[in-house]
């Protein structure tokens, strides 16, 4: 179990550093949410195959969270809407109208935004 195990190198002051670290980055962006309404980003920035992600599961779910792992940690409302084969994008919103971040799908599909 490659999880447990990369745990036992952490000590109690590594957690408690983290944790310190994350109030601090909670903090930073309730700052932002000040201005900011809602945010969208991609759901994943790219897609592996099943032997890729056998070959390194920990490294390969890690990027494949790089832009919904914060939403987590930073306690905020989203939801992911499909947006064709291997792609998607995540709306996530602070301080919420949980249903107002649900009503966003509905919202990008009578106004879809031209992609590049």
């Amino acid at each position: 179990m490659p999880v447990v195990e990369d745990g036992r190198r952490f000590t109690a002051t590594d957690t408690f550093r983290a944790a310190h670290r994350l109030q601090e980055l909670r903090h930073w962006t309730d700052q932002l949410w000040q201005s900011t309404d809602l945010l969208i980003m991609p759901t994943v920035p790219t897609t592996f195959t099943i032997d890729d992600i056998a070959e390194s599961p920990l490294r390969r779910n890690t990027v494949l969270g790089r832009f919904t792992q914060f939403v987590n940690l930073l306690d905020l409302a989203a939801v992911t809407v499909p947006a064709g084969l291997n792609r998607g994008w995540a709306a996530s919103q602070r301080h919420v109208d949980r249903s107002r971040v649900l009503r966003t799908p509905a919202a990008v599909r009578r106004n879809p935004v031209d992609r590049p």
